[in-house]
């Protein structure tokens, strides 16, 4: 985008350059400005924005107008939006805004329509400031000061000053200026004053100021003020000084003339006497100045008189006049100085006030007593208000009737109001053989009358009145209103308290703060009483004292008994997520109680940490404090306290043994298990449920439910293990389990941690379910006599009664379960839907005898339930048959015999016929394969025979 071109300012007829024909071929295009503000300040920068409908030809120029006979234009080659920044430099910016654009070259230019006006509003600059000098005139004299001061309309604010010489701003130090920030002796920030101590032909010219005023965090210049005129002019000659008496020593109490003289023949004059350099101003150090010397025509003099000299008189003297020169004064050079001494005086008296501030409460009274000293023998006192002397009965004063061979008297008004303040002195008349000798006056003293001061609040803590022996006590006295110094004072049954009388403490605040604490560290008897404080204001160095506060009265009782604090859980370690309770208790038969919980020192407010309070009525001797969810922010140390009610003042006990309290993180969950794990029991045997904590902690406790209820050790026949807290787990035993043994069950632990037991979530429920024993099996014998001739088969079969659907078989012998195998066993391998089941030795042994038992598992709802075992069998080993050698050896050739005849037919079959034999086996319904022979003769009972 090009450089923004401003066009000339046509503003006497707001004209602006035309680049077309009036007629637009063009749309108008939006007009914006931003920030946007109902009125700008001066030194604001406006966006100006023209925004052009897009279309073919291209923006060559934006132009920008007011009403105010304002316009510039920017050329663009790019775009169909452009902004120019307005700076708000003057008011008179301020006007209806619109804007157009232009497409085409110079000399072809195609012009909008004008877009939509808007008006800006610029807020006018502060108001312009008054400029004035010293000396008034604006003529003074080389050598001398002049001081220029800007004034600034309004109440004070945060401004900014410049003084400016001949158009030229002025820096401090320049022409050796100084410039204050405010009139001396002033805290307002609306003047400033331009100092040159010693003015020189560099110092004439033309001035004037302005100032800066902050709005809106921005610094506003005003208009420049009025300009004034400083000419330099030489100095008129110096006034002469004369003195009567001549010789400068003048005595006490005899009048003093001191004339100044100018020369010259000047129209008109203005004197001024000086004494130690200071301005005396007619009236001071009871001076009167007079236009002319008195006697003379003469214009040219003035006269200043001392009717009475005193020890004031006394000091350097000087003059200096002022000539009229074309309605400016030109001041002279001062005279040279005279020297007066004042002699042999009489004393000053001492004039005194009660109260002593000077300051005095309207409608209490004021006394002024004045004391002449010396030895004299007689006196005569004069009182003075303003100057003039009080006659008795003036004002309603009195003045006491003490005789003149007393050296003091007094002024009194009865009842001090506005007519007794002002500017009083005295004097006393000393009679010397004869002749009252006037002294001079005595130092003047100023009588206010003020309003009453307000009472002071006196506020207690505790604020009942009713503090426990031994703890502090804290009266706080506060002064109401806006001085800047205050002094403090406390009284006890209307005695004022000295600080450390009774063991007290003043606080060491600064006179400046409006209030101030008595401290009683360890309340006791002595503490007990009428308590008042007042406080004294500082009236310009004058101590003005309050009327005392109201009377507040302080009991002294036995401390409250200590309030118990207990948690739970009692350990203080608290799970994360599961609820803390504190319950607080006050011991004692009050009637009302009121409770407040701390953390750490902090009371605790209701809802604090997600915290809650019981709502029980204060009539209940307790209160709890709940953490539904515990967590991080409950742990720490907790306190509790109790208010309690007596005669309508609640009296704070002392806080509660703290305890602490510490968040852990949920203990894993416990596993409870059972024997017999399937949680169906017979009724009669035992029951074993064993409680098992993870991890690795040392120490543990552990607890067992029976339907949410804990167990206690002989509940319903049970029986804990004894195992040592250091082991992960415990068991607990039915004995003998009964109807009373059925439930849900379920454990816990608690953990040691650091000394406190922590809890564990409880285990996962499982179910116990009773149920009557199962009728016994039938085991049964192959040879039933249970003698078995050693090396031949030995079947034992397993019969479950009832109708179960599903069974499975256990086989013992001496009490041990058989393992299929064992001693060469073989169990059948029939289908759990049957209900008996063989084991088998094909060959017994000596291992086979014993006492056999079996037992079998009923299917219940997915739980095998164990049978009790059947009756015993026993099984007997025989080494020999009975038969005689030679039947045995003649059967034992015929089955020889038999065997190769079957063989030879066998064979010779085959031969002829192809067949093939294979042996079958006979196959289990798991897949297994089960040897199968049938009874051989050897099986057959020789006792039969």
């Amino acid at each position: 985008m090009a450089l923004t071109l401003l066009l000339p300012v046509l503003a006497s007829l707001q004209l602006l350059p035309r680049l077309v024909s009036p007629a637009a071929n063009h749309p108008a295009p939006a007009f914006s400005v931003h920030p946007q503000k109902v009125e700008y300040l001066l030194g604001d920068i406006v966006g100006l924005t023209c925004s052009a409908p897009p279309a073919k030809d291209r923006v060559s120029v934006f132009q920008y107008y007011s009403n105010m006979g304002w316009a510039v234009s920017a050329k663009v080659s790019s775009g169909w939006k452009h902004t120019y920044n307005l700076n708000i430099t003057e008011p008179r910016i301020a006007g209806s805004y619109s804007c157009n654009y232009y497409t085409g070259k110079p000399g072809r230019f195609v012009h909008s329509g004008e877009s939509n006006r808007i008006t800006i509003r610029v807020k006018d600059p502060p108001a312009e400031p008054t400029l004035s000098v010293d000396p008034t005139s604006g003529v003074v004299s080389e050598g001398h000061p002049l001081l220029i001061t800007c004034t600034a309309p309004g109440d004070a604010r945060e401004l900014r000053f410049h003084f400016y010489q001949d158009g030229a701003k002025i820096i401090p130090g320049d022409a050796g200026s100084e410039i204050s920030t405010a009139e001396t002796r002033t805290s307002s920030m609306t003047v400033s004053v331009l100092s040159i101590p010693r003015v020189d032909t560099n110092s004439t010219g033309e001035y004037t100021c302005q100032y800066e005023e902050k709005q809106s965090e921005r610094w506003i210049l005003s208009t420049r003020s009025q300009a004034v005129t400083v000419t330099l002019k030489d100095p008129p000659p110096r006034p002469v000084l004369s003195m009567d008496p001549p010789s400068g020593e003048v005595n006490k109490g005899f009048p003093l003339l001191i004339t100044c003289t100018a020369p010259g023949a000047a129209s008109e004059w203005r004197f001024h006497f000086y004494k130690d350099g200071a301005k005396i101003v007619p009236g001071d150090v009871g001076s009167e100045i007079s236009i002319k010397e008195p006697g003379t025509s003469s214009r040219n003099v003035s006269v200043l008189s001392i009717p009475r000299a005193g020890p004031n008189s006394a000091g350097e003297f000087t003059c200096g006049y002022e000539e009229n020169v074309s309605g400016r004064w030109v001041p002279s050079p001062r005279s040279w100085p005279v020297n007066i001494t004042v002699k042999d005086p009489l004393p000053l008296p001492v004039l005194s006030l009660d109260p002593p501030s000077g300051v005095v409460i309207k409608g209490v009274p004021l006394v002024l007593t004045c004391t002449a000293p010396g030895d004299a023998s007689e006196w005569r006192f004069h009182f003075y208000k303003d100057g003039a002397e009080i006659v008795p009965g003036d004002m309603g004063s009195e003045i006491s009737t003490k005789e003149s061979s007393t050296d003091s008297m007094m002024l009194t008004f009865p009842r001090a109001g506005p007519a007794s303040s002002g500017e009083f002195t005295c004097g006393y008349e000393e009679n010397v053989r004869g002749r009252w000798i006037p002294s001079p006056r005595s130092q003047a003293v100023n009588v206010t009358t003020k309003d009453p001061l307000p009472l002071p609040v006196l506020s207690l803590d505790p604020p009942s009145g009713v503090v426990i022996k031994g703890v502090p006590l804290v009266l706080t006295c506060t002064a109401p209103g806006d001085a800047s110094e205050w002094r403090f004072h406390f009284y006890k049954d209307g005695a004022e308290i000295v600080p450390g009388d009774m063991g007290s403490e003043i606080s060491t605040k600064e006179s400046s703060t409006d209030s101030m604490m008595l401290t009683f560290p360890r309340a006791g008897p002595a503490s007990s009483g009428e308590f008042t404080c007042g406080y004294e204001e500082n009236v310009r160095g004058r101590w003005i004292p309050s009327l005392r506060s109201r009377a507040v009265n302080i009991t002294m009782k036995d401390p409250l008994p200590l309030p118990v604090l207990i948690l739970d859980p009692p350990s203080g370690v608290v799970i994360k997520g599961v609820p803390l309770v504190l319950t607080c208790t006050a011991p004692g038969d009050a009637s009302e109680w009121r409770f407040h919980f701390y953390k750490d020192g902090a009371e605790i407010v209701p809802g604090d940490m997600g915290s809650e309070i019981s709502t029980k009525e204060s009539s209940t001797d307790s209160m709890m404090l709940t953490f539904p969810r515990a967590g991080p922010a409950s742990s720490g140390e907790f306190t509790c306290g109790y208010e309690e009610n007596v005669r309508g003042r609640w009296i704070p006990s002392p806080r509660s043994q703290a305890v602490n309290v510490t968040t852990k993180d949920p203990l894993p969950l416990p596993v409870l298990s059972l024997d017999p794990p399937s949680g169906v029991v017979i009724k009669g045997v035992p029951l074993v449920l064993t409680c098992t904590a993870p991890g690795d902690a040392s120490e543990w406790r552990f607890h067992f439910y029976k339907d949410g209820a804990e167990i206690d050790p002989g509940d319903m026949g049970s029986e804990i293990s004894t195992k040592e807290s250091s082991t992960d787990s415990m068991m607990l035993t039915f004995p003998r389990a009964g109807p009373a043994s059925s439930g849900e069950f379920t454990c816990g632990y608690e953990e040691n941690v650091r000394g406190r037991w922590i809890p564990s979530p409880r285990s996962r429920a499982v179910n116990i379910t009773m149920k009557d024993p199962l009728p016994l099996p039938v085991l049964s014998l192959d040879p039933p006599s249970g003698v078995v001739i050693k090396g031949v088969p030995l079947v034992l079969t397993c019969t479950a009664p009832g109708d179960a659907s599903e069974w499975r078989f256990h086989f013992y012998k001496d009490g041990a379960e058989i393992d299929p195998g064992d001693m060469g066993s073989e169990i059948s391998t029939k289908e759990s839907s049957t209900d008996s089941m063989m084991l088998t030795f094909p060959r017994a042994g000596p291992a086979s005898s014993g006492e056999f038992t079996c037992g079998y598992e009923e299917n219940v709802r997915g739980r095998w339930i164990p049978s009790p075992s059947s009756r015993a069998v026993n099984v007997t080993m025989k080494a020999t048959w009975s038969l005689p050698i030679a039947l045995v050896a003649g059967c034992i050739g015929a089955a020889v015999g038999l065997v190769l005849l079957l063989l030879l037919i066998c064979f010779y079959k085959r031969k002829k016929k192809g067949f093939k034999w294979e042996r079958r086996r006979r196959t289990k319904n798991d897949g297994s394969i089960s040897s199968y022979s049938p009874i051989p003769l050897a099986m057959i009972n020789p006792d039969t025979l």
